[in-house]
């Protein structure tokens, strides 16, 4: 990066090059016409190049000046733009905002209208989207990697610096194929699930969804019999389409559509899984706090 001094030379030489003429520089640049001149003769003798032919009538470019002309209005250009660029952020009204989210919650409907109503209102803030496991999202905004995480709270007990704040409940619903005979049923109870192979996200994971569908089961007084676990929500959905087995999703899943899938209700009244937005506990930076009315407000709206 330039110096203070280095920017000021470049300003003088501007103004001089633009002119073509040291008075009429000066005045524009409000200093007397001597300290210009100098300014000038330094900046020369730094680079090593003359940049300016002087005749009694006339200034002229040299072939090195038009070149550090065109280098010189762009360096200011770019320097102005990173003050403001920095004055922004200072305010709350540019820089980046790093949010992580889970596949799931990614479906959401109130997370798409927060980010549409969150870049209309904040056109020069750069929001930085991350797919992460609910773990990983908690650790990353511990560690200042992310500003924002959206997540379904993992069942253990966190450490301080972080907030969890609720942004809804998400029914569960079962995804099975159409072949099987639960598809036909418009709500089923999860004891019926009993005698099914289950799709499940993994333990891995660290959400509550994986410790939601053991609650859900040993409530029904049976353990699950899971074949095959996964993270990724698109696959639980293509896995319960190729017949391999049922699974237990949140209901923001039904828009994944695939031949063969069918999706029914859970009438257990344990079926429903939070979402919750988690943030530093002394981060007060405007942008995090914008966002996080924008989807404090929309999840409360209506999912």
């Amino acid at each position: 990066m330039f110096s203070l001094l280095d920017l000021r030379r470049m300003r003088y030489f501007v103004a001089v090059a633009e002119e073509l003429h040291f008075r009429r520089a000066a005045e524009r640049l409000r200093i007397s016409q001597p300290p210009l001149s100098q300014q000038i003769m330094a900046l020369e003798q730094d680079l090593q190049v003359k940049l300016f032919e002087r005749s009694r009538q006339r200034v002229y470019l040299t072939p090195a000046g038009r070149l550090l002309l065109e280098r010189a209005r762009r360096i200011l250009a770019e320097v102005e733009t990173t003050r403001l660029d920095l004055r922004a952020a200072a305010e709350g009204e540019g820089g980046d905002l790093r949010i992580g989210f889970t596949g799931s919650s990614g479906l959401m409907p109130f997370l798409h209208r927060a980010l549409h109503d969150f870049r209309a209102a904040s056109p020069r803030v750069r929001l930085a989207l991350q797919e992460m496991p609910s773990l990983d999202q908690i650790e990353a905004v511990h560690k200042r990697e992310l500003d924002l995480g959206i997540l379904r709270k993992p069942p253990l007990r966190q450490g301080t610096g972080v907030e969890f704040q609720l942004l809804c409940e998400d029914a569960l619903v079962l995804a099975v194929h159409a072949s099987n005979p639960l598809a036909a049923k418009r709500v089923v109870s999860v004891k019926r699930l009993r005698e099914e192979a289950f799709i499940s996200y993994p333990r891995a994971a660290g959400i509550s969804l994986f410790q939601k569908v053991y609650e859900l089961a040993a409530a029904a007084d049976f353990y699950p019999n899971i074949v095959q676990e996964t993270r990724d929500p698109s696959t639980i959905i293509g896995l319960v389409a190729s017949g391999l087995g049922v699974a237990i999703v949140p209901a923001s899943l039904r828009c994944i559509r695939m031949p063969g899938v069918r999706f029914v209700e859970l009438s257990d009244a344990g079926a429903r899984s939070a979402l919750y937005v988690v943030h530093r506990s002394n981060d007060d930076s405007g942008t995090a706090v914008a966002m996080r009315t924008l989807l404090l407000r929309e999840a409360g709206s209506r999912l």
